[in-house]
């Protein structure tokens, strides 16, 4: 049986988020979540692009991105 894991990636419009500062500090927090293998979260160009595990793993980086910066929303 293979141990291969398959990913996908999530590209979103980000909401809410104003200066480079605080896109730093939701890509940190949203880094640390379990089943993100890698994002950026670029406040210039206002896009969120994320390889995570799977989809559920989605709705807990609203949560956390909500958390981090309120107001911020990926859609």
């Amino acid at each position: 049986m293979s141990d291969e894991r398959y990913t996908m990636i999530v590209r979103k419009r980000v909401e809410g988020l104003h200066c480079p500062d605080c896109a730093a500090r939701v890509e940190k927090a949203l880094r640390g979540l379990e089943g993100v293998r890698s994002v950026t979260v670029d406040a210039d160009s206002c896009v969120m692009e994320a390889d995570i595990e799977d989809g559920s793993v989605f709705d807990e980086m609203c949560l956390v991105a909500d958390c981090i910066e309120p107001g911020t929303r990926f859609v």
